[in-house]
């Protein structure tokens, strides 16, 4: 037996298919079919299967956007500057999302 589950992404656009062949019944043969239970765990699987598809698209996209950024960097500025310019970014991230806090004057 067969069982195709479609993994959609955010906008309902098809991402990828989540097959499963030849359940096993409960006396470890080949012999079972699927049913709803079945369909309706998978359905949920492909739910997280979504999100982790978009994450590690979104990763790979900011890891290449960083590598463009770092090598314009090294082009334009003597290494010296272009790591206080990453590292004021850094902070500057840091700060964004309240994790360091600075003096108040």
């Amino acid at each position: 037996s067969i069982l195709c589950v479609p993994v959609l992404d955010a906008a309902s656009k098809l991402v990828a298919v989540i097959q499963m062949v030849n359940k096993r019944d409960t006396d470890g043969g080949w012999t079972a079919s699927f049913d709803q239970d079945d369909a309706e765990i998978v359905g949920a699987f492909s739910s997280h299967v979504s999100v982790a598809l978009n994450n590690a698209k979104v990763t790979a996209k900011n890891k290449y956007n960083e590598d463009i950024a770092n090598n314009l960097l090294n082009k334009m500025f003597p290494a010296h500057i272009t790591e206080k310019l990453k590292q004021a970014n850094e902070l500057q991230a840091l700060n964004h999302r309240g994790t360091v806090t600075t003096p108040r004057r």
